[in-house]
């Protein structure tokens, strides 16, 4: 499997401003949507915001891939946005991070 696979144009945003991480998990969620890889946004988006109160998922220099299993999956797939100004994801010690990547899994096989 290539990133290509996963990865589609319908998925990604340059230049995005999403005002926080809900916002901007928000976001990634609709380009998951339209990437065509979910059948639930709305399962979807509540299992990606249980996995990060589980713990953050920014690992700094610049990346965070806030993600999750989730039964609203359909296909997995990657979105990704960055973020000029920076958001904080809660790493510990470092600057806010720019780019976002965002990924899905099915729920299958947990």
């Amino acid at each position: 499997m290539r990133i290509t696979d996963l990865l589609k144009s319908d998925s990604i945003v340059l230049g995005a401003a999403p005002a926080d991480k809900a916002a901007a998990i928000n976001q990634l969620a609709d380009l998951m949507a339209a990437g065509g890889n979910l059948s639930d946004k709305e399962q979807y988006k509540k299992d990606v915001f249980a996995r990060e109160a589980s713990g953050t998922t920014g690992l700094g220099d610049g990346i965070a891939t806030p993600h999750a299993k989730s039964a609203g999956v359909k296909a997995a797939g990657l979105a990704a946005m960055t973020v000029p100004a920076g958001m904080d994801f809660r790493v510990h010690g470092r600057q806010p991070v720019p780019p976002v990547l965002h990924d899905c899994r099915t729920g299958l096989g947990q």
